[in-house]
């Protein structure tokens, strides 16, 4: 899976690599654990105003079943980026 962010605003957007899997149970959202520990390299990256960035989402690595999810990307804390995907 991947996930594109676009810089559509005007200044520069700055982000990392963290995310993590939500699933939706009975009208509320509830963070998926790692399968094993799991840690980020916490590379910075700089989006200049229209560029694009692509990261590989790897699902493989939580424990999964039928049901809506969505990967979260906080970008600040008052950006955060969310997709949603279901597993059938």
């Amino acid at each position: 899976m991947s996930l594109e962010i676009i810089n559509n605003r005007s200044s520069t957007l700055n982000l990392s690599v963290p995310y993590y899997v939500e699933q939706y149970i009975e009208g509320s959202w509830y963070q998926i654990p790692f399968e094993n520990n799991h840690d980020f390299i916490m590379t910075g990256i700089i989006l200049e105003p229209n560029e694009s960035y692509t990261q590989n989402i790897s699902i493989k690595q939580f424990d999964l079943s039928s049901g809506k999810y969505r990967v979260v990307k906080p970008i600040s804390e008052k950006l955060i980026l969310a997709e949603e995907f279901e597993i059938e």
